[in-house]
Parts: structure tokens; sequence; C-alpha cells
């Protein structure tokens, strides 16, 4: 009997693993996007949207995510308390263009479309930089992301340098070009979206293999610091 319950638990163990849905049974009572939590290693943060196993969270001192936090992994905790004396969803410290990202908590809302595809070769671009970062999930899955763009600028074309030659592999036949965007995600949840406001650099240019490639290349002086707003539903 005692060994049949080991081998019971051993299994549980590995479905856990392999990411398959836990019993309903493993469920905390009282959690939703928008609670303040603490993971069972410590690490405190809020949750942000749901997925199949559990939550997503977002963590207080980095401003990472944990993708995919199993339900039972997770208690309420009490959120940190604002200059009001109220609690609000921890402020996280994003990897942003120049510095801390901010979070915001708005009223409800719902994500916009994403720029539609236009022509010329700034249309080619902004396509590319666009499709980076928008997703389109599987069937039935929420946290469909958009992005549109606030400002766009082109440098004109040169020729690769050596620095470009090496670390991306550009097409030498063809000019690459330096970029500024100044653009906007949104993350659709069910229960809730979350909007970010971006500037990043690109360069973008022709590969031989999978054709015109767009890559950031860091911050310079003046951008604008990243910028988050949470929106129930």
């Amino acid at each position: 009997m005692r060994r049949f319950a080991s081998l019971t638990a051993t299994a549980a163990i590995v479905t856990s693993g392999l990411g398959l849905e836990q019993p309903a049974s493993a469920l905390e009572p009282g959690l939703a996007v928008g609670t303040c939590i603490v993971t069972g290693y410590g690490s405190k943060g809020v949750i942000i949207g749901t997925t199949q196993n559990g939550y997503r969270i977002r963590l207080d001192l980095t401003g990472g995510i944990l993708p995919d936090q199993y339900h039972g992994g997770v208690t309420a905790a009490p959120c940190p308390a604002t200059a009001a004396g109220a609690n609000a969803p921890p402020t996280p410290q994003g990897r942003g263009s120049t510095g801390k990202a901010t979070v915001q908590r708005t009223t409800a809302g719902g994500c916009f479309a994403s720029e539609p595809e236009k022509a010329g070769l700034e249309g080619t671009l902004r396509g590319v930089i666009r499709r980076a970062f928008e997703k389109d999930p599987p069937a039935g899955l929420d946290g469909a992301v958009t992005v549109r763009f606030q400002s766009f600028r082109v440098s004109p074309g040169r020729k690769a340098d050596i620095i470009d030659r090496v670390q991306y592999k550009p097409d030498l036949r063809k000019p690459v070009y330096s970029v500024r965007a100044q653009f906007e995600t949104c993350t659709d949840f069910r229960t809730a979206t979350t909007t970010r406001q971006m500037e990043r650099n690109f360069l973008c240019f022709t590969n031989s293999t999978s054709g015109q490639n767009c890559s950031v290349t860091g911050t310079t002086a003046g951008m604008r610091k990243d910028t988050e707003q949470y929106v129930p539903k």
C-alpha cells in the first residue's frame, strides 16, 4: 500500500512537470487577475493573467514574468502601499529603453487593433517590427498582443559596416536602415488588458535567407521610459 501511494505521488509530480492541467482541488481560493501574491519561493508579485494550469505573475523586484505558475504554488499577500496608504498592484522595474517601467491602474477597456499593412519602404519596416511584437495565441487561449505606432523615423539607407556584417550578416548588395520608433502594445486577457508604451532603436536589413529583418540595437539619450497600464475589464 505504501509503495502504491509513493508511485501515485511520483506520477503526480511528473504530470505537473509536463505542464498538464492539475485537478480542480489544487486551486487556491481568493486569487484572480490583479491579486497581489507570494510564491512558494518567497517571490512577491501580482497576477496579470490566467493559464490552463495557473497564473501569469509579474514579479515586484524585477518586473519579469512567470508565464505559468501552477495553481497551489501562490498565495494571496498584501499589496505594497501607495503614497496615499491604499493597496495597489506592485510597480515593477522593467527592462525599458532608459529605466524603470511604471504601472498604473485605469478604468475598464479593451485592446486596440494592430496597425494595418502599409505600402513603401517605411510600411515594410513598420510591418516587420509590428509582427515581431504582436502575438496571435492558439484558439481558445487568451493573451493576444496588438501593436500600433506613435512615431516612426527611418534614416537614409547606408552600406553595412563591419559590425553589421559580423552581427547581422546582411545582404551586402542592399542598404541597411536605422529606425527609431515609439509604439504601444496591448495584451488582451479574459479579465484585463495590459498596455505598454515603448521607444526603441532598430537596425533593419535584408537577409539573403529570411528577407527583411529588424533588430533592436540599444538605447540613446532622450528616449522615453517604458510605461505600463493594467486595465481591468
